[in-house]
């Protein structure tokens, strides 16, 4: 799906909740504002068909004690047509949409993080089975527990919750992960999630392990490959390398798979993998800092959808993102 987070898992994400102006006293602000556009080529001798789109994020939180806090985010967005993918829950043909869509409280004790609310979260180091931060809207987030903290040498979380959907028949999960340093140049990871989907009734298991290696100071490789119970089309996997040219350049290079079982899918979004589901390719971004808080992104897909959808034929994507963080 291509997210704001997917621009900085190199290195890892892209940060949520940013230091930010101040609001009013003891209430943080912070917030991302995007404008993308987006070249798309479907292939085949099909025509390429653009449009553009602005994203605005605002973040607030309010520290009740030294251990307590609440939050919650605004979210709006503009789409100048339907080539700009709506990432809206709700779209429903209008080309602006704006709502509260994250609420919750955060609790913080003894090295243990605890988050109760709707939020957002990624799952995985570059984020194969889950990215949940493309989605916006009213129904876009799911209502969950995140806890996170150290077992022993790992960064572990494990999250309990169920959709937002409007209408019902929400889809309720269970995630366990982990990470785990070896040497200071490498890390492993493991994950495992459990779906039970609310329209069918079934329950799913996902499994995925990762390892991580700095080949040198400015070059990094992430492998991550998963496998889901489903009986066929069950398997992902991305391999990823980033290199840190300077100070304000980074390369990004990622060739994926993911089988149209191997993700978690989402009625309003479809499958949630930060890639593509159902389809194998390679991704190339440059992202380039112009500023503290302003960052150009330029991200170019080649890939081909697994399962033929009547178009056939390879496909590019093209995409540049100017990002502003406050």
């Amino acid at each position: 799906m291509l997210s704001l987070a997917l621009l900085a898992i190199f290195p890892v994400r892209f940060p949520a909740l940013a230091a930010g102006a101040e609001g009013p006293p003891s209430v943080q602000v912070s917030g991302n504002i995007v404008h993308e556009y987006r070249l798309d080529d479907n292939g085949a001798g099909n025509p390429a068909f653009a449009g553009h789109k602005t994203i605005a994020l605002m973040n607030f939180r309010r520290d009740v004690t030294a251990n307590f806090s609440i939050f919650a985010r605004s979210s709006f967005e503009y789409i100048s047509n339907a080539a700009a993918k709506p990432a809206f829950a709700d779209f429903a043909g209008s080309s602006n949409n704006g709502s509260l869509d994250s609420f919750g409280c955060r609790y913080e004790n003894a090295g243990y993080k605890y988050s109760l609310g709707l939020q957002s979260f990624v799952l995985g180091p570059t984020m194969l089975l889950y990215d949940g931060s493309f989605a916006y809207g009213r129904h876009s987030l799911p209502l969950a527990l995140n806890i996170a903290g150290k077992v022993g040498t790992a960064d572990a979380t494990a999250i309990v919750g169920r959709t937002n959907y409007y209408g019902g028949h929400d889809d309720r999960f269970f995630v366990v992960q982990g990470f785990c340093g070896l040497n200071g140049k490498s890390t492993v990871g493991a994950l495992w999630a459990r779906v039970g989907y609310g329209l069918d009734g079934g329950n799913h298991d996902y499994h995925a392990v990762s390892f991580s290696h700095k080949l040198s100071p400015k070059v990094t490789l992430t492998v991550e490959c998963l496998k889901a119970d489903f009986r066929e089309d069950n398997f992902a996997y991305t391999g990823v390398i980033n290199f840190a040219i300077d100070a304000k350049n980074r390369l990004h290079l990622a060739d994926w798979r993911v089988e149209r079982n191997a993700t978690i899918f989402d009625r309003r979004f479809g499958y949630m993998t930060t890639y593509l589901g159902d389809a194998a390719g390679q991704m190339l971004v440059w992202q380039h800092t112009i500023t503290k808080n302003l960052m150009l992104a330029v991200v170019d897909l080649n890939f081909a959808y697994l399962h033929d959808d009547g178009t056939g034929g390879r496909r590019n994507s093209l995409r540049g993102k100017l990002i502003y963080s406050f």
